[in-house]
């Protein structure tokens, strides 16, 4: 029995059409954990909660200002962890 590497049973398969593979998965997993996580609660909120730059200034009792900064601040730290690229529907999402 092997322990690492595909199972012969296994055909190798590529991805599922528009699906990442693992490894890049991962990393994009990865990354937020490594924004700090002042950044990364205002990333989380904005762009996967979809809340409005108001509202997640209420919630983490700050200014908007402030949660804008940390928006640009935290997308910069994820695009340096991604090596520069971003998924699109984050990027698209920045604009709104």
């Amino acid at each position: 029995m092997r322990l690492s590497g595909a199972p012969h049973e296994t055909p190798g398969l590529p991805p599922a059409e528009g699906m990442p593979d693992i490894e890049t998965r991962a990393v994009v997993h990865t990354a937020p954990s490594r924004v700090p996580a002042r950044q990364r609660a205002v990333l989380v909120l904005r762009y996967l909660c979809g809340l409005r730059v108001a509202e997640v200034a209420g919630i983490l009792g700050c200014s908007e200002g402030n949660v804008k900064s940390r928006s640009a601040r935290g997308l910069t730290r994820l695009r340096a962890q991604l090596g520069g690229q971003l998924p699109a529907s984050a990027a698209s999402m920045r604009e709104a």
